[in-house]
């Protein structure tokens, strides 16, 4: 669903995921906003993350195990487009284990 939001060339700085496309090594991955606050052209969302993990990320291998973490998110946005975006989480949260 992420996607629909993403402007065609927005621009990811980044964070512990490597990028947007890491995502894709979740099967079923889906996010739980706990906290959203907006002001201007931007938003910052606190959530958790939680899918099975099918892809090697943050040079973790495979493990088709079911994993969470925290991440807190910050979006620019332009016309309803997500243009930048900005990813950050726990450095103790390597997301090897749901809880």
């Amino acid at each position: 669903m992420l996607y629909e939001f993403l402007a065609p060339d927005q621009h990811w700085h980044g964070g512990n995921i490597e990028s947007i496309e890491g995502v894709k090594n979740y099967a079923d991955v889906y996010a739980t906003e706990h906290n959203v606050v907006a002001e201007g052209d931007k938003v910052a969302m606190r959530f958790v993350v939680k899918g099975t993990h099918e892809g090697t990320l943050w040079g973790i291998p495979a493990i088709a195990n079911r994993v969470a973490w925290d991440a807190l998110m910050v979006y620019r946005l332009v016309d309803t487009k997500i243009v930048e975006q900005w990813l950050g989480r726990r450095e103790s949260d390597d997301g090897r284990a749901e809880r």
